[in-house]
């Protein structure tokens, strides 16, 4: 989930997108062992990393690390608020290098929908035809939200499926 550090779980500091991979990553403290802070690298950038190199070795924690950040996104889309809800999304796209989010994925960030931004950011990334409209047809009716996600949608190219 992308939470200010101030927000993060008891013992678990995050750090917000940007900066370099060790402004991003977090922090775990072993209350049990004295405080002691670990940093753990952020999962997004470990995914690009592995990506980047592609060895066949790396196959199985590519998926995981992709599973992840899935989930990341799902979360932050159900609790955060503002766009914090929409930045594991975004840095999923930026990582996987893709103009849309997969497709499963896309389908349970629609169902979490609920903010005008989510609606505006997913009918732009959802890779499917019938994901947008699904998204036009639960869209707050908010006029000015509709006609900016018809604009959106007529000027979409869609994966066939």
């Amino acid at each position: 989930m992308a939470l200010s550090p101030a927000e993060a779980p008891a013992g678990q500091r995050i750090y917000e997108e940007g900066g370099t991979s060790q402004d991003r990553a977090r922090e775990f403290v072993l209350s049990k062992h004295g405080g002691v802070v670990v940093p753990v690298a952020d999962p997004f950038d470990l995914l690009a990393n592995k990506l980047a190199v592609a060895r066949e070795k790396d196959r199985p924690h590519i998926e995981i690390l992709r599973r992840f950040c899935e989930e990341e996104a799902v979360a932050a889309l159900s609790k955060e608020q503002g766009r914090q809800r929409l930045l594991p999304a975004r840095r999923l796209l930026e990582v996987l290098n893709r103009p849309a989010l997969p497709s499963e994925l896309a389908d349970r960030l629609i169902e979490r929908a609920a903010e005008p931004i989510d609606y505006r950011f997913l009918i732009s990334k959802v890779p499917l035809e019938r994901q947008a409209r699904r998204l036009l047809d639960q869209a707050p009716e908010l006029p000015e939200l509709h006609a900016e996600l018809a604009a959106i949608f007529a000027s979409r190219k869609f994966e066939s499926g």
